[in-house]
């Protein structure tokens, strides 16, 4: 029998923010503050409130595309949180100097290439990352 039809979206995002929010907790350096995202959808929204539980995040520069999605989280997340938040307009620039750096997008090739990365970042590597070797 049927008991009941569960959106697992919602369990799926703070799951893995916080799996990212531990590893951030425990590798990032304790004065890391200046959070690049990439990409705006649920797990962006998710990964920010992971980000602020483990650290003093001081600003956020986010990339995505469509780039009005990457509004719309810019100005709803900086109102509720008292943060400033940037679009950028290309992940390149959004990464560029940041402390912290998730990627959280559903691109299917990769948007992030190492190199881009300031000596000493934290930041979740996955399939986004372009193949530095």
């Amino acid at each position: 029998m049927l008991r009941a039809i569960v959106d697992g979206t919602a369990v799926t995002a703070i799951r893995t923010a916080a799996v990212s929010g531990v590893a951030t907790k425990l590798l990032a350096r304790e004065d890391a503050g200046d959070l690049a995202i990439i990409g705006a959808g649920t797990q962006a929204y998710a990964h920010l409130e992971a980000m602020l539980c483990v650290r003093k995040i001081r600003s956020v520069r986010v990339y995505s595309l469509p780039l009005e999605t990457a509004f719309k989280f810019a100005e709803r997340e900086s109102i509720r949180h008292g943060i400033p938040a940037e679009v950028k307009e290309t992940a390149q620039e959004a990464v560029a100097g940041a402390d912290i750096i998730c990627t959280v997008t559903t691109a299917q090739a990769p948007v992030v290439k190492g190199e881009w990365i300031a000596p000493g970042a934290h930041q979740r590597r996955g399939r986004f990352y372009a193949d530095d070797s």
